[in-house]
């Protein structure tokens, strides 16, 4: 089976040869929640009967997202060489600080990750914050399973006016 219905998150920062800069998703999430703040300013003229507003900015879209990862039906040989957990983990963990650039330096922005989640959204984000939740464990106290809390900035490269929203929304 392909990965065709699979969420897919992508370290855009980290060099397209390295192995370890994609994640599949081992399980769709239940569901896709997005928030957007719009900050307005109260100008205060005197004299008038109500308080104008003025447009200040609107806030970067926030995709909070829940990641399960389990290990399965597993003898207990099985669990302790199954890398997939430590690499969900691990690259959820690469997320929250800053990485080298192609030539060494050290970048001073959060890292990109493109989240691709076919026919519902592909957004560039940063990792906002990162909760991990563990769940599950087997008789000898290794995790069988674990939920990581997410929530994902979308961050753009440029404007976007009202009459875009109108044709695209947010997902596009």
């Amino acid at each position: 089976m392909g990965n065709d219905n699979k969420v897919i998150l992508t370290n855009e920062d980290m060099d397209p040869s390295n192995n370890d800069r994609q994640l599949i998703l081992q399980f769709v999430p239940n569901e896709l929640s997005m928030s957007v703040a719009v900050k307005w300013a109260e100008t205060q003229v005197l004299g008038m009967s109500h308080t104008p507003l003025q447009y200040q900015y609107t806030e970067n879209q926030k995709l909070p997202m829940k990641i399960v990862v389990m290990r399965g039906l597993m003898t207990r040989d099985a669990i302790l060489a199954d890398p997939h957990a430590r690499k969900t983990e691990n690259f959820l963990l690469s997320l929250t600080v800053p990485g080298r650039d192609r030539n060494g330096q050290l970048m001073s922005r959060p890292p990109v990750v493109k989240l691709t989640w076919p026919n519902m959204i592909t957004a560039n984000c940063v990792l906002a914050s990162l909760n991990l939740v563990h769940q599950r464990f087997t008789k000898d106290q290794e995790r069988w399973m674990y939920m990581a809390n997410c929530e994902f900035i979308r961050v753009r490269d440029s404007r976007v006016w009202g009459d875009q929203l109108l044709v695209k929304g947010l997902m596009g």
